[in-house]
């Protein structure tokens, strides 16, 4: 939306800037859902407010590796995934055989490589 408003200010030969911009959602995160600064001081322990991770890229194609997979993909190694486990290319959130999150990465020709590793539960 900055750039945005830059280029239109430049086609118009005037010069723009965004003076105000505010994010009101991100996947299936809302503004609407969050809790004010006074709301989470009043919790008993304000870290119950927090989301699982997972709940950021909820909005990605899941991807759910066996274990020997799940290893391979931690320990660095790209992985041929199986055929029907993600459909086409593509970054998406990968999760261990158990369920849980253990990567974010992408899928490019068959294969999937971890970008950024949150566990090393395998």
């Amino acid at each position: 939306m900055r750039v945005l408003a830059s280029d239109l200010g430049e086609l118009l030969g005037y010069g723009a800037v965004l003076s105000w911009l505010e994010r009101t959602a991100y996947g299936a995160l809302s503004l609407s859902d969050a809790l004010t600064i006074e709301e989470l001081a009043a919790l008993p322990d304000p870290r119950s407010a927090l989301l699982p991770p997972e709940t950021a890229v909820l909005f990605l194609p899941r991807v759910d590796l066996a274990p020997q997979l799940a290893t391979q993909l931690l320990n660095g190694q790209q992985v041929w995934l199986p055929r029907g486990l993600l459909a086409g290319d593509g970054p998406c959130r990968i999760h261990n055989y158990s369920g849980t999150l253990i990567a974010l990465g992408g899928a490019k020709g068959g294969l999937l490589r971890a970008e950024k590793v949150l566990s090393n539960e395998q």
